[in-house]
């Protein structure tokens, strides 16, 4: 391993600062852990408020952009063979008929195919669409050879996983492994990719956040066994705290994952690991399977977007091998 990285994927980080309120008072009020939606607005603190002016807003937006600029030099820098993707499937590689809560993709040819329902999206979502499917299909390279180590070792560990070695039929890459290629990478050329699926979202098959430590701690032995010269990043995508933002909560994981504290993971109730906020699991995988890395948090955005304190905690990190 030569590099680690921790990014957000979220839609808001590519659908430009202009959308941000629009997104959240058409999309907000519709979650099911949001009951209290109009209420929380009509009491919401001044300095909320003033967390939802514009001119906020595009600062804000800048300031993901460096950071991903940042973590994408960094990669490019790191020189990279091969890509390790922790990320959740939102139904988009697996249906809501088969969930399982690890996979992995073992083939050699990932593919990224056009959302065909994007012109009943909303309209933000449809502003970032650039950066999470492609409008014509796209072909990436993927490392069978790691992808089976992986799933081998794995299994040697305890670990039950659905290994891909091809794409089913008309399902795409997810938008977590897509905005890799897309904004980390600018569409250009990329290295191959091992994809790790968890299921973060959907019950009854959520693992647990200490299991996902666990896991990391797996794919680092297992990495460190591969029997080759290839340089390997390892890649946590998604969260952190949404669609209620909680910066307490987040500032706390990215300390845990800093220290290398496996105890301080598995001390947040697992309740807490849910709906968006549950795309943190990925982070505590690639942190887990980064021992000895020094992390740094290149940025942390607490990007409000409604008086209710919906949005979500933006947050970009590296890993790199102690001086």
């Amino acid at each position: 391993i030569v590099l680690g990285v921790g990014t957000s994927h979220s839609p808001s980080l590519s659908m430009g600062p202009e959308w941000w309120e629009r997104h959240g008072t058409y999309f907000d009020p519709k979650l099911e852990r949001i009951d209290d939606f109009a209420e929380r607005c009509a009491n919401a603190p001044a300095w909320l408020r003033a967390e939802l002016d514009p001119a906020v807003f595009g600062r804000k937006h800048d300031a993901c952009d460096a950071a991903i600029q940042k973590l994408g030099d960094a990669l490019r820098a790191s020189r990279a063979d091969v890509v390790v993707v922790v990320g959740d499937d939102q139904k988009e590689m697996f249906t809501a008929e088969e969930l399982p809560a690890l996979a992995l993709f073992a083939g050699d040819r990932l593919v990224d195919l056009p959302d065909p329902n994007v012109s009943n999206l909303p309209p933000s979502i449809q502003a970032a669409q650039w950066a999470l499917h492609g409008a014509e299909p796209t072909e990436w390279p993927a490392s069978k050879e790691l992808g089976a180590h992986l799933a081998r070792a794995l299994t040697q560990s305890d670990f039950d996983v659905f290994a891909l070695a091809r794409h089913p039929v008309d399902r795409t890459l997810g938008h977590a492994f897509t905005f890799v290629n897309r904004r980390l990478f600018k569409g250009g050329p990329a290295p191959a990719m091992v994809p790790i699926f968890l299921n973060t979202y959907y019950p009854p098959t959520q693992m647990r956040a200490q299991r996902c430590w666990a896991l990391g701690v797996a794919i680092r032995r297992a990495i460190d066994a591969w029997d080759s010269d290839a340089r390997v990043a390892v890649i946590g995508s998604g969260g952190l705290s949404h669609f209620i933002l909680d910066p307490d909560l987040d500032h706390r994981v990215l300390e845990a994952l800093r220290t290398y504290d496996g105890a301080a993971i598995a001390a947040i109730p697992e309740t807490t690991f849910q709906s968006g906020t549950s795309e943190i699991k990925n982070w505590i995988v690639a942190g887990a399977a980064l021992e000895g890395f020094a992390m740094r948090v290149v940025d942390y955005v607490p990007a409000y977007r409604t008086g209710a304190a919906t949005g979500i905690g933006l947050a970009f990190a590296l890993w790199e091998k102690a001086a």
